[in-house]
């Protein structure tokens, strides 16, 4: 019995491999450039160094294409906040240190209602724990509001704090001016956002007297060490350097709409409107100044 299924079994491969090698199959070698972009007005370019680099048909290029429409189309189905800020302080907690949380009352007012209460807590905290980082956001995402980031810096540098703001959300939406923020330690943004560039495109900024602590993870540059802080970063692998690119055409798109004052007012003024109407509708108090 095993011997008669091992004989159909092969008898099926060998029918199989034959039925498929009766057809034409493609033609390699120069009936294929046209698959790839070798060819560029009626010239062909040679690609030398295929094994640093590859080649990719168009037809996975144009497939990368649709996949790009389909997350831009229906964004939610495609990134779960499983990483968001929440759990990642909740790992954070849970393998790495311990969090100060600072209660902020609702409505603020101004400044104040966050330099005092961080203020009472440093007081609190500072003689006996080692407070390593201060993290906090630019531009919070809910409530949305404008952090008071230079005082913010200032007040955290008293006690030797090094500072990380998170500008997720203030790139194209408020001015931002580094050099305008008591010598913040590092700041991190996107483009993606409210800049209206292409996704997977950060910036980072980080003071001059830390950048010898840092290199890119994992370092895959041999002189990472070396080089200058802005060049230790530039190779990293294949990976797609296109959204960097895009970030002039977002430029000139917003350009195109009057400039990033007039996009900025608008948003402000739009969001200003939204707040009074929910908050007649709702019968509630809007949870900041316009200002902030």
């Amino acid at each position: 019995m095993f011997v008669i299924v091992f004989v159909t079994v092969l008898v099926l491969i060998v029918t199989k491999t034959t039925s498929s090698t009766n057809r034409d199959p493609l033609l390699f070698g120069p009936e294929r450039l046209y698959d790839f972009f070798f060819v560029k007005n009626g010239t062909v370019f040679h690609q030398f160094n295929h094994g640093a680099y590859g080649g990719t048909p168009k037809i996975v290029v144009d497939s990368q294409y649709k996949y790009v429409e389909q997350i831009e189309s229906s964004i939610r189905d495609w990134m779960d906040g499983a990483t968001g800020y929440r759990q990642c302080v909740t790992l954070a907690k849970q393998r790495l240190a311990e969090m100060i949380h600072i209660a902020i009352q609702w409505p603020v007012t101004g400044p104040e209602s966050f330099i005092n209460p961080i203020t009472a807590a440093l007081e609190a905290n500072a003689s006996t724990i080692n407070i390593r980082i201060a993290i906090f956001s630019h531009v919070s995402a809910y409530p949305s509001v404008i952090l008071p980031v230079k005082e913010l810096v200032e007040l955290f540098h008293q006690y030797n704090i090094p500072v990380i703001v998170d500008g997720a959300h203030a790139l194209g939406n408020i001015e931002i001016n580094i050099e305008d923020m008591s010598n913040v330690d590092y700041y991190f943004t996107n483009t993606h956002k409210w800049l209206y560039s292409s996704k997977s495109s950060a910036i980072l900024y980080v003071r001059h007297d830390h950048q010898h602590l840092y290199v890119p993870a994992p370092a895959i540059v041999d002189s990472a060490m070396i080089e200058d802080f802005e060049t230790r970063f530039l190779w990293t692998g294949t990976r797609d350097r296109t959204p960097y690119c895009a970030i002039l055409s977002a430029l000139d798109y917003r350009q195109s709409l009057g400039g990033e004052e007039r996009i900025m007012n608008y948003n402000h003024d739009l969001a200003q409107y939204g707040g009074r109407y929910l908050s007649r509708l709702w019968k509630t108090k809007i949870l900041s100044p316009e200002n902030m």
